[in-house]
């Protein structure tokens, strides 16, 4: 996984600095000294409900904001309303490679790749998942970073746990899930060293 020569997409950036506060609190006064300078970080808008539907990797991209890569999908045409084609960012999956194509959880068959939008209930025991929900339509909030993964323990819908499903989470904690939550198959990739050379300056080091 290399990182892609591609700019930023311009309709997903939002803000310059956005959230940078130089230390700074409501009123303008300095509340945490030593704060200041560093680099402009833009918000990149992820599309973590995958609602534009299925997409082919069309590059990867460095995150300012964020320790994982993302993947920038390229959405032929949006089957809600016939809109013509369209890019959205994702985080990207370790395993994933230029080219290939990422599912939603409607259009998953029973064999997903890493990358694959899944329903808790149809992972087996011992699958690794990354950006889980923990209640349906709440949307991703375990296992997000760069690296993190959780693993399925318990997948039986049967008995005491009838309709739930037992994760581990990266903190090695058991939860128990609705089986109607939303995941994603595989580890979330890890982190793209920077290898560039930083110059003498104490500022662009900043």
């Amino acid at each position: 996984m290399k990182l892609t020569r591609y700019r930023p997409v311009p309709s997903l950036n939002h803000g310059k600095n956005s959230g940078a506060s130089a230390g700074r609190n409501n009123q303008g006064r300095i509340t945490v000294r030593h704060r200041g300078g560093g680099h402009a970080k833009a918000f990149r808008q992820l599309d973590w409900s995958r609602s534009i539907g299925r997409g082919r990797i069309i590059g990867f991209s460095y995150d300012p904001r964020r320790s994982a890569p993302l993947a920038t999908l390229l959405h032929p045409q949006s089957k809600p309303n016939g809109r013509a084609a369209s890019l959205s960012y994702v985080v990207a999956n370790a395993g994933r490679s230029l080219f290939q194509e990422v599912r939603p959880v409607d259009t998953t068959a029973v064999f997903a790749r890493p990358g694959d939008q899944i329903r808790l209930g149809n992972c087996e025991p011992g699958d690794f998942i990354s950006a889980i929900e923990p209640h349906p339509n709440h949307g991703p909030r375990f296992a997000r970073a760069a690296g993190a993964f959780a693993q399925v323990i318990v997948a039986s819908t049967n008995g005491s746990n009838k309709g739930r499903v037992t994760i581990r989470l990266p903190s090695g904690a058991h939860r128990n899930v609705p089986a109607t939550a939303l995941a994603t198959k595989g580890l979330i990739a890890s982190a793209i060293p920077l290898t560039r050379a930083l110059p003498g300056k104490a500022g662009r080091t900043r």
